[in-house]
């Protein structure tokens, strides 16, 4: 199945990433949305199928992430491939491919030049390979999504704002997260700066 015209990556970043997983022998799946992933690699059994994976994307409206997250994914099924998968899933092997195919993507320019700082710094970083934990990272990249969706990092302290369904307010920062009461319950949660809201109006 050709994938190329589904795929919203500009050129030459989506030839480059289609001859990778050719030359790795990868299987390529991209479908609707998930709330839970952007992507993941499914290795198979190599003597079975002559494979070395699937790369599953999930369908997103920004570009740029999704061309990170093809990445991720690739970094799997090149150290799948190279090790047998007897190494740690974000260890260095794998730490050190997803460098050399972003700095490879940096250098052509497959990311607009407002998200080179943030993904070099990311690299550098300790939340290196846990998706969505780098904020700034995140943030740069949200300024690309066609349509945004406010986010608890939004609005001000003392805001009440729905979530899933329920109603918060917005009560001080921690450390990485916020922390929020459940209006009905009173029960204080920490939530993700990153989690998307419907704002209600200001408590105070």
């Amino acid at each position: 199945m050709n994938l190329k015209p589904q795929l919203p990556i500009s050129e030459p970043a989506l030839s480059w990433f289609l001859q990778c997983c050719k030359n790795a022998r990868i299987e390529l799946a991209y479908g609707s949305k998930s709330k839970r992933s952007l992507g993941f690699f499914q290795s198979v059994s190599k003597s079975q199928t002559g494979l070395t994976g699937k790369i599953h994307l999930y369908s997103q409206s920004n570009p740029h992430r999704l061309l990170f997250t093809a990445i991720h994914e690739l970094s799997h099924a090149i150290v799948w491939l190279d090790f047998d998968g007897v190494v740690a899933p974000h260890g260095s092997e794998w730490k050190a491919v997803f460098t050399e195919l972003l700095e490879f993507a940096l250098h052509y320019k497959f990311f607009p030049e407002a998200l080179e700082t943030p993904i070099r710094t990311h690299i550098q970083s300790t939340v290196f390979a846990c998706s969505g934990t780098d904020l700034q990272l995140e943030l740069a990249f949200r300024t690309y999504d066609s349509h945004q969706k406010p986010i608890v990092l939004d609005v001000p302290m003392g805001s009440v704002f729905q979530m899933q369904g329920r109603q918060f307010v917005k009560v001080r920062k921690l450390n990485k997260r916020f922390e929020c009461k459940e209006l009905q319950t009173n029960r204080l949660f920490r939530v993700h700066p990153l989690a998307e809201i419907q704002p209600i109006s200001d408590l105070f």
